[in-house]
């Protein structure tokens, strides 16, 4: 009995850092999907203000005849 008990301490351990492991990769992946969203949020705002600048630079060319 005392070998089946130290082999499932064993099992025990590596259980609980697998568990571990698990949770903290769900809290990176986490934090990474907050970054991502942060980001296409950033570009889609980058994505507009290039636009506009485009389309500005196309009217005063009109304007001045270019």
């Amino acid at each position: 009995m005392i070998q089946l008990n130290k082999i499932l301490k064993s099992f025990q351990k590596t259980i609980d850092q697998l568990e571990q492991l698990t949770a903290t990769n769900n809290v990176e992946v986490s934090r990474n999907t907050e970054q991502i969203d942060r980001l296409q949020e950033k570009n889609l705002l980058l994505i507009a203000e290039a636009q506009a600048a485009k389309e500005t630079a196309e009217n005063l060319k009109a304007l001045i005849g270019q």
